[in-house]
C-alpha cells in the first residue's frame, strides 16, 4: 500500500525522511495514520521505537511509544513530561520526535512510573 494518501505538512515530511535514515520502516499505513518503527539508542542499549503519525479533520498529532509501553503517547505528553509544558506547535513536535527520542527511551527504560504519569498527561490514565 502506497503512503501517496497522506500528503504531509513540511516538518512532519522532513521528520519521516529522517526517521527513514535512521533505520525506521513503515509498519503500517492507512488513509489517516502512518507507523513508523524502528531502533533508538539509549546509550548502548537499543530500544525499539514506534513514531504514530495521524491526520483528523486537518489536525495532524505525533505519538511515540516504545518497546514495553502499552500505548502511544503524544508528543506534547513527552515534552510536558521532559520539560513542564507542552508545545503544541507541529514543528516543535516534528523536531522533539527527531531530535529528543533516545531521551524519551532513556526515561521510559529507566523510571518505571514513567508511562504511568505520561498517561495521565495525556489524559489518558
Amino acid at each position: 500500500m502506497a503512503v501517496t494518501e497522506l500528503e504531509f505538512p513540511r516538518p512532519v515530511a522532513d521528520r519521516c525522511a529522517d526517521l527513514a535514515g535512521q533505520g525506521f520502516d513503515v509498519l503500517e499505513e492507512g488513509r489517516r495514520h502512518l507507523l513508523l518503527q524502528g531502533p533508538v539508542n539509549t546509550e548502548g542499549h537499543w530500544l525499539e521505537a514506534f513514531v504514530l503519525i495521524t491526520v483528523e479533520r486537518g489536525q495532524w498529532s505525533l505519538a511515540a511509544r516504545f518497546e514495553g509501553m502499552t500505548a502511544p503517547i503524544p508528543v506534547a505528553s513527552w515534552q510536558a513530561y521532559l520539560d513542564g509544558e507542552p508545545d503544541t506547535d507541529l514543528s516543535a513536535q516534528a523536531s522533539f520526535v527527531r531530535f529528543r527520542l533516545a531521551e524519551a527511551a532513556r526515561v521510559i527504560s529507566s523510571t518505571p512510573q514513567a508511562e504511568r504519569e505520561l498517561a495521565r498527561l495525556s489524559g489518558a490514565g
